[in-house]
């Protein structure tokens, strides 16, 4: 079954209606199991209205970014989408993705545009996530970095993000500047042949085209997050602004080695509260680490996830039309 088929067998009338009725009791299941009682209680009193209010405005620009990211890639593949059906497409795929482990249903987030179409959607989506994990990778080296520099000692977990970090930093500059970096035989090959047979995939000239706009709104959109993250650390008791955007970065690429946790849960509680853990000789957290890195996790859970796949159920429920995307024309009714 190819990509077209199986985005026709979701679209079909006699499947939608138990679809939704499926992930909507998944997703009520998901939410009350990831945001119990126990779990949110003795973290109530350390919430600042401000401060989840300024933590919410980076999540809404965050989202807005990506949905330019997404619109971008589309539209230089010859799809264009207005912002509207942007926002309705993303909003769809923080639902599948919520729904679905490694956010895999988000390949399913073009489910709506024209069929000639919906493999490119499908390939926009891999580009995305390319640029957005090689983004997290690289900020997560720094962060390490960072934090070697910073406390004096480097876990395993850090040396590893940045070997991988390091990676692909060197595979960008390798590809794009092989002939001033290297002036052997071996770049000038790298750079003649393999990216001809790069371009053999059928988004891979798209990709390396538009690299420079996608590779910066990956970076904003990545920078908006660390942000984000480190303010919500802050609140609920982690000192040092450019230590919890370190520990954010790294959490970030730590997580990009473990894609089968359904909504990055239990994974990035793992995650806030190992590189939290650092810091608990510095700055005496050594009984806080735990409750510090499951405030934030929840704070990013609920703003970043669990708000837009819920706006995505509800719009998916509530839409008896396809979205209108350029080119579309609904059939007539008879």
């Amino acid at each position: 079954m190819n990509i077209q088929q199986i985005f026709k067998s979701l679209s079909n009338n006699r499947l939608l209606l138990p679809v939704k009725i499926a992930i909507t009791a998944l997703v009520i299941y998901l939410v009350n199991k990831s945001l119990g009682k126990s779990q949110l209680s003795p973290l109530f009193h350390h919430i600042v209205l401000r401060t989840l209010v300024v933590s919410l405005i980076l999540g809404c620009v965050g989202f807005y970014l990506q949905t330019r990211r997404w619109q971008l890639l589309l539209g230089n593949q010859g799809t264009r989408i207005s912002f509207q059906t942007g926002i309705r497409t993303m909003l769809w795929g923080c639902l599948l993705a919520f729904a679905t482990p490694g956010r895999l249903g988000e390949f399913f987030r073009g489910i709506s545009i024209k069929p000639e179409n919906k493999a490119n959607a499908v390939y926009a989506v891999i580009i995305e996530k390319i640029y957005a994990g090689g983004t997290a990778l690289i900020a997560g080296a720094c962060g390490a970095i960072f934090s070697w520099v910073a406390f004096g000692a480097l876990s395993p977990a850090q040396g590893s993000i940045i070997i991988v970090g390091g990676a692909v930093m060197a595979a960008i500059l390798g590809i794009f500047f092989s002939k001033r970096i290297l002036r052997n035989a071996f770049a000038r090959f790298f750079r003649s042949r393999a990216l001809q047979n790069l371009t053999a995939f059928p988004f891979a000239n798209f990709a390396i085209k538009a690299a420079a706009p996608i590779a910066l709104l990956s970076i904003a959109t990545h920078l908006v997050l660390l942000f984000q993250t480190a303010v919500l650390l802050d609140m609920f008791g982690s000192p040092g602004a450019c230590a919890n955007i370190s520990i954010a970065a790294q959490a970030y690429a730590f997580m990009l080695f473990f894609p089968i946790f359904i909504a990055n849960m239990g994974i990035r509680e793992y995650s806030f509260g190992l590189f939290l853990g650092q810091l608990s000789v510095v700055y005496g957290l050594r009984a806080q680490v735990s409750a510090i890195a499951i405030g934030a996790s929840m704070g990013i859970l609920c703003i970043n996830m669990i708000l837009p796949a819920m706006a995505g159920l509800l719009w998916w429920i509530v839409d008896k039309k396809k979205l209108p995307v350029a080119g579309y024309r609904p059939p007539e009714r008879k």
